[in-house]
């Protein structure tokens, strides 16, 4: 990569420079957009892979993207509007259906997942309204999606989208992570029990999952006690 290089709409200025994520820093360059605006993306992001450059300008057509996406009646994204993009290519993107998905059901009212999410204060990150941002950091965060059985997930089921605040988690992880909030006792699935003061008791809780027969369900609480009494923690 060289400057003056174009790539999509953008036009490299400096080819050598750091980007800082939250847990690390990577090679990147300095690009101005056909659009006026100078903007950093992470070289991994500027090069092709299956047919698709992540980043392609300063985030403009994705914002238009994004607002559609918050406004619309439905998750798809209208074809005439891809067309816009300078990589229309970027649907074929693996995370191109995860980052569609969390704007629509926390930015678009008319999506039933809408009140667990957008409706109760759950946000998207500027920066993240830019699919090819979005794609670099999960990338250069957590990395590719480990399989079919994961999803994003929020460490924090009360905290928003957005750089360090997210994982790929199973339907289980993500069941024991809102099955239970923080309440009186301060942390996540313990609960009070009878009594004051100094009497009171605690009681501890976490959800492990859910089975398509009660057979399967009687068989992992089974193991979870064998293994917590193994422990010594139940007695």
């Amino acid at each position: 990569m060289v400057a003056g290089q174009r790539i999509g709409q953008g036009t490299v200025l400096d080819p050598e420079i750091r980007i800082d994520f939250p847990s690390k820093s990577v090679r990147g360059a300095l690009l101005r957009c056909a659009c006026g605006t100078t903007y950093k993306a992470a070289l991994g992001a500027l090069t092709e892979r299956n047919g698709v450059i992540n980043t392609t300008s300063c985030g403009c057509v994705q914002r238009e993207v994004a607002r559609e996406l918050g406004a619309g009646s439905g998750p798809r994204v209208s074809a005439s509007l891809l067309a816009k993009s300078s990589n229309p290519g970027m649907s074929r993107h693996p995370l191109w259906k995860t980052w569609r998905a969390i704007l629509y059901r926390c930015e678009n009212p008319k999506c039933r997942a809408y009140p667990n999410y957008g409706g109760r204060g759950i946000k998207v990150c500027e920066r993240w309204h830019d699919f090819s941002l979005f794609a670099v950091d999960i990338e250069a965060e957590i990395g590719p999606k480990p399989g079919p059985e994961y999803s994003l997930d929020r460490a924090d089921n009360n905290d928003g989208y957005g750089p360090g605040k997210v994982r790929w988690a199973t339907a289980g992880q993500q069941s024991r992570n809102r099955r239970f909030p923080v309440g009186e006792s301060g942390f996540r699935g313990v609960l009070a029990d009878k009594g004051k003061g100094e009497d009171r008791g605690w009681i501890a809780k976490v959800h492990l999952g859910r089975f398509n027969t009660v057979e399967e369900a009687a068989a992992i609480y089974a193991r979870a006690v064998e293994v917590l009494e193994r422990e010594g923690v139940l007695t």
